[in-house]
């Protein structure tokens, strides 16, 4: 069996989530449009996500 855990994104994975990301260019022009993304769109994510965090009760 499969051990997990799970923990905040820090700036040190961002290069890792671009290359997962990256890795599956259907699933990127299918749900985003766009072929690749760079460390610049998902540091916008984390922003986004941290907002909306900030705002949970």
């Amino acid at each position: 069996m499969n051990s997990y855990s799970i923990r905040k994104v820090m700036k040190d994975d961002v290069c890792k989530i671009v290359e997962i990301y990256n890795s599956n260019e259907k699933f990127l022009i299918n749900h985003l449009g766009y072929k690749s993304i760079g460390e610049s769109f998902i540091n916008r994510e984390l922003q986004e996500m941290e907002k909306l965090e900030l705002k949970q009760p």
